[in-house]
């Protein structure tokens, strides 16, 4: 649908077709960790300033944090699993505007969150409304799943906040 998304499918056929040991596709979505910037960040940036907001309520999708997503990784190419596409986001789904309102009531911010829909937006590139990733093949070879977003928002907002 984009260039983007062309040379996302390029790199990954790429990394296929090789078909060698410890070459390994892994696609996420939502990434979120600390350091430079993020979602989490603007949003509680966007609060602190006391600047009206607006969050879209018809994308879904798995918010995913970059340590639990690295410490994935290393499993993976540790574990010797069969070349591939693996998935690999934290557990559970959330809209935007539901992430948006969790990452204010974890940091103990009171500060008001519209709505809005993705087509309100004036983006260069469409983006899909469900963006949910099945990550059970990576749960298997790690022998257990990312923890929940919740979870992995919950420390980085421990970090984040200290």
């Amino acid at each position: 649908m984009s260039a983007y998304g062309a040379s996302k499918l390029l790199g990954e056929q790429a990394v296929l077709s090789a078909q060698a040991p410890g070459f390994y596709v892994a696609r996420t979505a939502w990434v979120f960790g600390p350091g430079g910037r993020n979602f989490p960040k603007a949003i509680l940036d966007r609060a602190r300033s006391g600047q009206p907001m607006r969050v879209v309520t018809d994308q879904v999708g798995c918010p995913s944090m970059t340590r639990d997503l690295a410490t994935a990784m290393v499993d993976l190419v540790l574990s010797g699993a069969v070349p591939g596409i693996y998935h690999m986001a934290n557990e559970g789904c959330c809209s935007w505007h539901q992430f948006a309102c969790e990452i204010l009531a974890g940091a103990g911010i009171k500060a008001e969150v519209g709505t809005m829909a993705s087509s309100e937006l004036d983006r260069p590139a469409q983006r899909p409304a469900y963006s949910v990733l099945d990550c059970s093949r990576l749960a298997e070879v790690r022998g257990r799943p990312l923890p929940s977003y919740q979870d992995a928002l919950s420390r980085y907002l421990e970090e984040e906040l200290s």
